[in-house]
């Protein structure tokens, strides 16, 4: 699944995800903490030698794991 999507694709997913979280959670998101996290997984895969299809399999991961924390925020405001 990931290896359809480029690095860059990912990363503006990553940071979109993080921004309607953010929406979620705060009163004033701001897009600034999904560049955050973006940048740091990049920085540490890199850092660490991981290579284009492990850092966008990184990226797809908490790409997925923010959608279902957004998930479950939405589930209980809903109940």
């Amino acid at each position: 699944m990931t290896d359809k999507k480029s690095l860059a694709d990912l990363t503006d997913e990553l940071v979109n995800v993080m921004y309607e979280l953010d929406k979620a959670k705060y009163s004033r998101p701001e897009r600034i903490h999904g560049w955050i996290k973006t940048s740091y997984l990049l920085a540490f895969g890199l850092d660490n030698n991981l290579g284009k299809r492990q850092l966008a399999n990184t990226l797809q991961r908490q790409i997925d794991e923010a959608r279902q924390e957004l998930s479950d925020l939405c589930a209980k405001v809903e109940v």
